[in-house]
């Protein structure tokens, strides 16, 4: 992934929302895992696929991931995601979407 991440922002932002789908796959098929997702973030089994929608969602799977540290070890441990990529994608996603806000407010 390494080399994706370098090779262009159009590619980080493929990673990103690759990452970000992996891990939600991995929350939804863990019913503990999803439940506490489901709490942390507000949502419930009848909002969810409108909030998927979204798209802050994947951002925010991604936000909620980093600060699940249980979570990280299961999925360094369950599939081919690291920390490191965890944690690099988010930060990318966090900048690309700082970019984006303030490009909305210039608009303004």
């Amino acid at each position: 992934m390494a080399a994706a991440a370098s090779s262009g922002a159009g590619t980080r932002g493929d990673e990103s929302e690759f990452v970000a789908i992996a891990v939600f796959n991995f929350i939804v098929t863990h019913e503990h895992r999803l439940a506490r997702f489901l709490e942390r973030s507000g949502l419930g089994p009848d909002t969810i696929r409108s909030a998927a929608e979204s798209s802050r969602f994947l951002f925010d799977v991604l936000d909620y991931a980093v600060t699940d540290e249980a979570l990280v070890s299961a999925l360094e441990t369950s599939t081919h995601l690291t920390r490191d990529t965890i944690e690099a994608v988010h930060k990318s996603s966090a900048l690309q979407r700082e970019q984006e806000e303030a490009a909305v407010e210039r608009e303004l």
